[in-house]
């Protein structure tokens, strides 16, 4: 692993912002990046705590069927949560999403 500082994250995302709609942190304790990179105006999946790897995976799994299947970005996201709930219910608040600088409530 390494760290990146803040700035540099947002100096990559600037240049994608136009394009990129859905960035996912998929680490531990993302969700302060999540909502810094969210203020560029994308959503962003982060975690708030500690999250194990198959949580980390579940989520993603149940959010890229969710958009495969044609729902939007909140609905996938919602759907992720679901995945990671059924596998590990204890985790499943620590996914976040955010969007303007603001978390979402899904």
């Amino acid at each position: 692993s390494e760290i990146v500082n803040l700035s540099s994250l947002q100096r990559q995302f600037k240049q994608v912002a136009g394009h990129t709609q859905l960035v996912i942190l998929n680490a531990c304790y993302s969700a302060d990046l999540a909502r810094e990179i969210s203020k560029l105006g994308m959503h962003v999946a982060g975690h708030n705590m500690e999250i194990t790897d198959t949580t980390a995976i579940r989520f993603v799994e149940g959010l890229y069927t969710g958009l495969a299947s044609g729902a939007d970005i909140p609905e996938a996201f919602s759907d992720g949560k679901a995945y990671a709930n059924v596998h590990n219910p204890d985790e499943s608040h620590i996914i976040e999403i955010w969007k303007d600088g603001k978390k979402l409530d899904i």
